[in-house]
């Protein structure tokens, strides 16, 4: 096969999409202005701030457990063959305590709730692990600063060309082959009033990736009695602090909130960067519990624009400028866990497929880069 497909996005969706195109026996070729992990970070290339958990959140996706299974049957076959994904505990803890047991429990490895927990259950300050709702399961992680390299690098050794060009939705019908597809994150040059740039912050603490309970990795998002979040992951050489989700949009090319509203807790200024102060606070206070001391540990901090979509992910097709569009974009917070599945889906639309092809990770995993 000799077809051609043009990949506007050069993001994690836009390389997945790629590769796993490029393994089919298509020809692509990806257009972008970015690279992720390559030069300066842009804030509008989601893949540059992803933490990255294979569980999906901050997306409004109906099977969530269909996703959840699928997703980690394809990460699983990464992780048994390369470097770039572990499995670890994570915690989900709601202070509300209506939490509850989530729809696709069954679909988490190892779950169990929090009550049925014989171990310590992050907690912070003035509340008791009899005060909180929520259950521990095992997820897969994506270390991002080796895995998004690597994508780069897998997709140019399965033949792939990457142009760094930035394309206007004029400039479709000009594209080589009869396929486009739109991975462009936030819909990039096609109108949807459906989607939203939220923002998001991290902090990146120089840990030297020494965050463990009883010498074992661990990671949580925990949900406070006022309906919102923080959460931590431990990379290799730092631990990731995170939980902001704030609505916007861009206006003339510069990121607007929906409300201009302050942040209740007050914000941090942390290199530059100002974050909301909760994300160190209440972070601080929860992985005490574990041992662990962040204070006077050097920290940086980055933001980054989600690009949520109402009514979830965009996978479909139309005709435009005579060329075959197939869009995939809006994958909100789950970029990174919805991806494999993601280009599976893209290849199923372009080829009249159905199922999923796992084994298309087993020939990723054995390219020589």
């Amino acid at each position: 096969m000799n077809e051609h497909v043009s990949v506007v996005g050069g993001g994690v969706i836009g390389l997945t999409t790629g590769i796993f195109l490029n393994l089919q026996g298509y020809e692509t070729r990806i257009y972008t202005r970015d690279i992720p992990y390559d030069g300066v970070p842009s804030p509008q290339v989601a893949t540059n701030y992803a933490a990255a958990s294979v569980k999906p959140v901050i997306v409004d996706e109906d099977g969530i457990g269909e996703l959840t299974r699928v997703s980690e049957r394809f990460f699983e076959r990464l992780g048994d063959a390369t470097d770039t994904v572990r499995r670890q505990r994570n915690y989900e803890v709601y202070e509300n305590r209506d939490g509850g047991e989530p729809d696709h429990a069954d679909e988490l490895q190892g779950h169990r709730s929090l009550e049925a927990y014989d171990g310590k259950v992050p907690t912070r300050e003035g509340v008791s692990a009899s005060d909180v709702e929520g259950y521990v399961h095992e997820v897969l992680f994506v270390e991002m600063p080796r895995y998004a390299p690597k994508l780069v690098e897998w997709y140019r050794a399965t033949g792939g060309e990457i142009e760094r060009r930035e394309i206007e939705r004029d400039g479709v019908g000009s594209l080589d082959g009869d396929t486009v597809v739109n991975a462009t994150g936030g819909g990039g040059f096609f109108e949807d009033g459906s989607l939203t740039a939220v923002r998001g912050d991290l902090v990146y603490v120089d840990t030297d990736g020494r965050v463990t309970d009883d010498g074992e990795g661990f990671s949580y998002s925990y949900y406070t009695d006022d309906d919102r979040f923080v959460y931590a992951y431990p990379r290799d050489d730092s631990l990731v602090l995170g939980g902001s989700a704030r609505e916007g949009g861009f206006v003339d090319g510069e990121w607007k909130p929906v409300s201009d509203d302050a942040i209740p807790e007050g914000t941090v200024s942390i290199d530059g960067v100002e974050v909301p102060r909760r994300i160190v606070d209440v972070n601080t206070e929860i992985l005490k519990g574990f041992g662990v001391g962040i204070d006077g540990c050097e920290m940086t901090a980055r933001f980054g624009y989600r690009p949520y979509r109402d009514g979830g992910v965009r996978t479909e097709k139309e005709t435009v400028d005579g060329k075959e569009v197939v869009h995939c974009y809006g994958h909100g917070g789950a970029g990174v866990t919805l991806s494999w599945l993601s280009a599976n889906r893209v290849y199923n639309l372009i080829s009249g497929s159905s199922g999923y092809d796992y084994e298309a990770i087993d020939e990723v995993a054995s390219v020589d880069v």
